[in-house]
């Protein structure tokens, strides 16, 4: 035997254009591998368009060797039938992983949607800033099709894209004519779905949109039929916030995501690389104490039964002994050049039924490839030693636009010191001291607001230096020249701090983590832009506040500034060990004043947090 032979197993995956099956590979030597094989269906075999693409997909995937990309590793004619020989991950797509969770209604955790995130973006930013081994010219590749579908997690809890069939790159074979929009409508950037030029910063907003939907366990801008998707997609228009979708994300997150999901590029983060250590930051910052063998422990046992079937199919492929093939000339894994590419096409032959267990021949390639774009795909598990036909079920099913008839959060007030509202006291004297002493109050009532909102002078920004910062996390206390600003109170970043022209020293400070300070100088009317991405030196503790009744809620102040939210709440960041205050006011007013109470957080579990229940007037503090 002089080149490879495969046994093709179950079909792991199937759409419109491809199908790809779980295959052995059987070398000259006699060494056996497992690998995918991914094919184009007969009926399109004869489709240069198709073909093209799929040797596009084979020309970009054979240059990106990345741990977080999924490997191409040759472009073959399997018996007449143009095949990508593709290493094989053992575990399931990002969709069918979000489905099983629905299912089974549960959601992957905080960490879970950060590390995928993240992983994801290391390897688009590989494949955004790869460049030509010879010529180091940079190849210019943008995915243009980044969902969920195209996600891969192994059961180690490996993360790795998938699916480079529309890329653009600058060295394809086949352009996308003007006007032409390929991808998912639900999964495009806004200059994407109106055909506009693209760049990885479309990549960036697609990513965002599987990290949102990763937090939220529901669809951002999917509808009921494409118009209305389109136009969902082209205005950016989120409507919905995560911190009311998931009680566990935090406004520091939200802003991380919705960076992501900004409608102007330029307001996006730039790359790949930028948004992989913002997440990775945030990450680290709060959940420390998280590794990948979690999520791939999580996947075990939502997906044990899919697992399980898969096991089987590799078992019983394996089994499978080669079958005696005529002697063939020697392979080479090439891919074929343009004067190979233009020969008459080769007439493909059905494809083998009863499960494939059949041993396939490889030779030299004679034409070019294709890309599986398909919208719906369906797996289809089958032994590959039965004789029944193979039955079909759901792989990628979708995320239902949301849980009917659950209750809806309010999104939370961050606003400090909330006043409750005064009840109304009945006087027993009668309408007329009522109206006079109503009268005498209003006329008070007036000179006060006039007195407190006398607008102070106007004087023009273009006066001032003003410095921009953004911090992470957003609560944060600021020094400008060793002076406290606004009274060494905590304030939510980004702000703007004016200061006259010249050179001024910044100091940061957030308990529980390093102090920064840096120096910035500049004229009159200038804008300097600054973030911060503060460290955690500290022992900390992750606090959950509830309410004893759900349908109750509080405006809830952690140490006087450095924790404002709505209940439930929960405050990743508190110091280990320590005695900590809060101050609770009731939301909406009533009868109840607001409290304060103080307890010590006990555990640093991120997953598993102290809990604080708010009982009445009082609070109970317990570690779970």
């Amino acid at each position: 035997m002089d080149g490879p032979r495969y046994i093709l197993g179950s079909k792991i995956a199937s759409g419109g254009m491809a199908e790809i099956h779980l295959s052995k590979q059987i070398s000259k030597d006699g060494f056996e591998r497992i690998c995918a094989v991914k094919r184009i269906l007969p009926h399109l075999s004869s489709n240069r368009d198709f073909i093209e693409m799929f040797r596009d997909e084979a020309h970009i995937c054979k240059k990106l060797q990345h741990t977080n990309i999924v490997r191409i590793e040759g472009f073959e004619d399997i018996d007449g039938s143009f095949a990508i020989i593709m290493e094989f991950v053992d575990g399931s797509d990002l969709r069918s992983i979000l489905s099983a969770c629905e299912r089974s209604k549960t959601r992957l955790s905080v960490p879970m949607a950060l590390f995928i995130a993240a992983e994801a973006a290391r390897g688009l930013h590989y494949a955004h800033a790869k460049r030509d081994e010879i010529s180091q010219a940079l190849l210019g590749i943008v995915h243009r099709d980044i969902s969920p579908q195209n996600i891969m997690v192994s059961y180690e809890g490996e993360v790795k894209v998938t699916d480079f069939g529309i890329a653009k790159a600058k060295n394809k074979s086949t352009e996308t004519q003007t006007g032409t929009v390929k991808g998912k409508y639900s999964y495009m950037s806004p200059e994407q779905i109106t055909a506009q030029k693209v760049d990885r910063r479309s990549d960036i907003f697609s990513l965002g949109i599987v990290f949102w939907e990763m937090l939220a366990m529901r669809k951002l801008f999917q509808a009921g039929n494409d118009v209305t998707t389109i136009g969902r997609v082209r205005n950016c228009k989120i409507t919905v916030s995560l911190l009311k979708e998931n009680k566990h994300v935090t406004p520091e997150l939200e802003k991380l995501v919705l960076k992501c999901l900004a409608k102007d590029p330029k307001e996006r983060y730039q790359t790949a690389d930028d948004m992989e250590k913002a997440i990775r930051k945030f990450l680290y910052a709060n959940y420390s104490d998280f590794s990948a063998g979690e999520l791939g422990k999580f996947l075990k046992e939502r997906l044990s039964s899919k697992r399980k079937q898969m096991r089987k199919n590799l078992k019983n492929m394996l089994s499978q002994s080669s079958l005696p093939v005529a002697s063939e000339q020697g392979l080479e894994l090439v891919l074929p050049d343009k004067e190979e590419a233009q020969r008459p096409l080769p007439s493909s032959p059905p494809l083998a039924a009863g499960g494939g267990n059949a041993a396939i021949k490889a030779r030299r390639p004679s034409s070019d490839a294709f890309a599986d774009n398909s919208k719906n795909k369906e797996a289809v598990f089958s032994s590959p030693s039965s004789g029944k036909a193979a039955s079909v079920v759901p792989l990628f099913k979708d995320i239902s636009e949301s849980s009917k008839g659950s209750s809806r959060e309010s999104p939370a007030m961050l606003a400090y010191g909330v006043r409750r509202r005064k009840r109304r006291k009945r006087s027993s004297n009668g309408a007329l001291n009522m109206l006079a002493v109503a009268s005498f109050a209003l006329i008070i009532g007036i000179v006060v607001y006039v007195v407190k909102n006398k607008p102070p002078l106007r004087v023009s920004s273009s006066n001032f230096l003003r410095l921009q910062l953004d911090t992470t996390p957003s609560r944060v206390k600021i020094s400008i020249d060793n002076k406290p600003y606004k009274n060494g109170v905590y304030q939510q970043t980004p702000l703007i701090l004016q200061s006259a022209a010249g050179k001024h020293l910044i100091r940061v400070f957030r308990h529980g983590y390093r102090l920064r300070k840096f120096e910035y100088h500049g004229q009159k009317g200038q804008m300097i832009e600054k973030t911060l991405v503060l460290e955690a030196v500290a022992k900390m503790s992750a606090v959950r506040i509830v309410s004893e009744n759900e349908r109750k809620k509080y405006i809830v102040d952690v140490n006087s500034g450095f924790f404002v939210g709505e209940s439930p709440a929960l405050v990743p960041d508190l110091l280990y060990n320590k005695r900590h205050s809060v101050r609770i006011v009731p939301k909406g007013g009533g009868r109840m004043r607001q409290f304060t109470c103080s307890f010590v957080p006990t555990t640093r579990s991120i997953s598993n947090p102290h809990l604080l229940i708010i009982k009445g007037r009082r609070c109970t503090s317990r570690a779970r």
